[in-house]
């Protein structure tokens, strides 16, 4: 049995159908075309994609951040402040490539286009 499933895989191998193979060929690849696409961007070939702003926002504040700091003391950003720089990064660059998605009202309430195809949910709710 172990033969049979040794020789499973290696036939999977030789003729580059494993599982394992394919996923590692569709990292790398992914890989490649990213480090690919920011090459060309840093050369002006390219326009900035959602990773590659997100990047340069992320150590535009951190510059900023870390000239608040006495950093030639030993003072330095703490986890906090990498988790908010993040948050504001991602929210930023969200908005400014019109990612942003409002689900919720000023309410609170979900205002999606699901809510128009559920008129007696709406009902219920407002008689509660």
């Amino acid at each position: 049995m172990l033969g049979d499933h040794t020789d499973r895989h290696y036939s999977l191998v030789a003729n580059n159908q494993h599982p394992v193979q394919l996923y590692l060929y569709e990292y790398l690849n992914k890989k490649y075309r990213n480090k690919q696409r920011l090459i060309d961007y840093k050369e002006g070939k390219g326009e900035a994609n959602f990773e590659i702003a997100l990047r340069e926002r992320v150590e535009q504040l951190i510059e900023e951040k870390l000239q608040t700091k006495d950093v030639e003391n030993g003072e330095d950003l703490t986890p906090d402040d990498l988790v908010d720089i993040h948050k504001e990064a991602n929210e930023d660059i969200r908005a400014k490539l019109n990612l942003k998605l409002a689900t919720r009202g000023k309410t609170g309430e979900v205002e999606d286009y699901l809510e128009v195809r559920r008129p007696l949910y709406q009902e219920t709710n407002n008689k509660v």
